[in-house]
């Protein structure tokens, strides 16, 4: 790579240390800051940066749907309640083209959150559950992490297709 670059504009950072610090260390070179509402800024399947926040009785009512689960069983409460931002006959976005993709929503899980956001590219449907507290700290954790020492060997260490060992 440095031979298709300018001088000084190709860093790699330490391949010695763990993943964790090497992070730390891209975003430290870098100067990147990154912010609780950095994440999960984009879609993790197709890089979208547009959702849409869809409310939970919405999602409630398309997740009996595609589960083919009864709305008097479940949730007899919306019953009468008209969906606003979902096609429930296209599984789509009010007015959108691309199906909506609930992966991960379960019947354990799927009444717990009040809204949703839904990838306008791809239809991906995220939530703030445990994955994105776990994110959260991961981020906190990363950002704050200890000094990298040059001599560091210990933990997981990540090396991209590239590096030797």
């Amino acid at each position: 790579l440095r031979s298709h670059t300018l001088e000084g504009r190709c860093w790699q950072p330490p391949l010695n240390v763990p993943a964790k610090q090497q992070c730390a260390a891209v975003l430290n070179y870098f100067n990147v800051k990154v912010l609780p509402e950095d994440i999960f800024s984009r879609c993790t399947l197709c890089n979208c940066e547009n959702f849409a926040i869809v409310d939970g009785r919405d999602m409630r009512i398309l997740w009996c749907k595609m589960n083919n689960y009864s709305l008097e069983d479940l949730e007899p409460d919306l019953i009468n309640y008209q969906p606003e931002m979902i096609d429930m006959n296209r599984r789509t976005l009010t007015g959108g083209t691309v199906p909506l993709v609930l992966t991960g929503l379960t019947l354990r899980n799927y009444r717990s959150y009040e809204e949703f956001y839904v990838c306008s590219g791809c239809g991906k449907v995220y939530w703030q559950g445990g994955h994105w507290r776990r994110r959260i700290v991961r981020n906190e954790l990363i950002t704050e992490s200890e000094p990298i020492s040059e001599d560091s060997d210990d933990g997981i260490v990540f090396y991209d297709a590239e590096s030797t060992m």
